[in-house]
């Protein structure tokens, strides 16, 4: 990060972590059994791609998925299904206020925690943005650390704390950033459990 303190958690770009065809493609799939959500409060839709549904059957989906887990070195049962995240226009109306991925109930729960989390812009300035300012991430206390958008990056961050993954590091809330452009844009999410997501869910 950019923080003074030596301390402060990483935050990994991956640049072309996704291929520009791979991006589009993952964009298509909530047209065939993803599970369609929208928030109201930040004018976006989140899909969920639910396991075993057709979408999680995808060719470009598992290898995507096969990636996260390699990169990560962690068996792919304890990913999350992707999270695909479609901005609507005219979000920068709406609030923008500081989220953090770390669930405080999921201590409970089999699977533990979401100790990292991966964040892929599906969209960048050239796609999607009617200029370069705003879009992207932003880690406001890690020195208001700022990402904008790239199509096909990555971005990789800790949401526990790296000597207690049972405890939530504070410092990891993030924002999303509205470009103020016409168009939609899109981003995909998963999280990494402490312990394994798939049995339990089937559980």
């Amino acid at each position: 990060s950019e923080g003074d303190d030596d301390d402060d958690p990483y935050v990994v770009l991956l640049q072309n972590f996704l291929s520009s065809d791979e991006a589009d493609t993952l964009k298509s799939l909530p047209r065939s059994g993803w599970k369609l959500e929208l928030d109201a409060d930040t004018h976006r839709t989140v899909a969920k791609c639910p396991i075993n549904k057709p979408c999680s059957q995808n060719e470009i989906y598992i290898k995507i998925m096969d990636r996260i887990s390699s990169l990560i070195d962690v068996k792919e049962s304890y990913l999350e299904p992707i999270e695909l995240i479609q901005f609507l226009p005219g979000a920068r109306e709406f609030n923008s206020k500081p989220e953090h991925n770390f669930e405080v109930n999921s201590l409970w729960k089999p699977a533990g925690p979401r100790v990292l989390s991966l964040f892929i812009f599906l969209s960048g300035v050239k796609d999607d943005y009617d200029n370069d300012e705003g879009g992207g991430l932003g880690f406001p206390y890690l020195d208001w650390l700022s990402i904008k958008p790239n199509k096909g990056m990555a971005v990789l961050w800790p949401n526990a704390k790296n000597d207690d993954l049972w405890t939530m590091d504070p410092r990891m809330k993030f924002e999303y950033f509205d470009g103020g452009g016409r168009e939609m844009h899109f981003g995909a999410m998963s999280h990494v459990r402490l312990y394994n997501y798939t049995d339990s869910h089937l559980r």
